[in-house]
């Protein structure tokens, strides 16, 4: 009896397969073997034995597919085997997104403990852990066209906050208007050079922003003080 209804099983994931290689444009968009087999079983969730069942796609196209799966491979897609699955990359992509967005773009230290908690929530961890390097983290951030890597001020939490357009900008305008009413001489003008200094050694890291940024700064963490060296100059020298 158990037999029978496994051979009934079978027949009706074959028949579900067939009906859905057969339906619209899907051999169209999938057009060898290989590109079959890898739909069914990565995105529709067939077992192997259930697609080479069906013969839809060939023993060779299974055998390609399980290969493109298990060593994280995309069709069509060149390049090295990668650690993380599509929907993982953009999920992470995602996250990376989000920081940007809210003026904390991260270090690549930062976005390995990212896609580290990101595989611990998937259940994947202990299976890429140990690919999860520094050297990937680079490679990673280096294939997505929308990030670019460079080396950006750290701010304290404080002055961070406080560098806003609608910050600075009544002040701006209150010295430009001091600046045209003519009351003032060379020698009541004077210019400040800042120049911010951080006493800690992490302020050279990498950090990842989008490639059309203009900002190059990300608040730090508080317990570490900044420093700001200013020198006052006379605009009459």
């Amino acid at each position: 009896m158990a037999d029978n209804t496994a051979k009934l099983a079978q027949l009706n994931a074959s028949s579900q397969i067939q009906k859905i290689v057969n339906t619209g444009d899907f051999r169209k968009l999938h057009n060898s073997n290989g590109l079959v087999a890898y739909e069914l079983m990565y995105n529709l969730h067939f077992t192997a034995e259930q697609v080479k069942a069906s013969g839809v796609a060939g023993s060779n196209g299974v055998r390609k597919a399980k290969y493109w799966i298990k060593h994280h491979r995309f069709p069509g897609r060149p390049g090295p085997d990668t650690i993380l699955f599509l929907e993982e990359e953009e999920e992470l992509v995602e996250r990376i997104h989000r920081e940007i967005f809210e003026r904390t773009p991260p270090t690549l230290n930062q976005v390995r403990n990212m896609a580290i908690i990101l595989m611990e929530e998937y259940g994947r961890l202990d299976q890429v852990k140990q690919h999860l390097s520094k050297s990937w983290t680079n490679k990673f951030i280096r294939r997505q066209k929308e990030f670019r890597m460079c080396k950006g001020h750290v701010l304290d939490e404080k002055r961070f906050l406080a560098s806003t357009f609608l910050n600075l900008l009544p002040y701006f305008t209150w010295l430009w208007q001091i600046l045209k009413s003519g009351k003032y001489t060379d020698f009541n003008i004077w210019s400040f050079d800042e120049t911010n200094v951080q006493l800690f050694f992490s302020n050279s890291n990498l950090m990842v922003t989008d490639a059309k940024s203009r900002y190059q700064f990300r608040c730090g963490s508080s317990p570490r003080p900044n420093y700001a060296l200013s020198l006052c100059i006379s605009a009459a020298g």
